[in-house]
């Protein structure tokens, strides 16, 4: 079967990958409705990534 994955749980070396998967999620969705620099800005404080560096 071509594409074969397995689902398991994520770690902390994944953080980025997801990271960067929620952002690009958040934006599709809410590009049409909200400006690029508050969406930006929500991802900035938002980001586990970004969190995760604070602490």
């Amino acid at each position: 079967m071509p594409g074969t994955f397995a689902i398991r749980h994520a770690n902390r070396s994944d953080a980025e990958a997801l990271s960067f998967f929620a952002a690009e999620q958040f934006r599709a969705t809410y590009q049409d409705d909200t400006p690029a620099s508050d969406m930006e800005s929500h991802i900035q404080k938002t980001s586990a990534l970004n969190a995760s560096k604070r602490k």
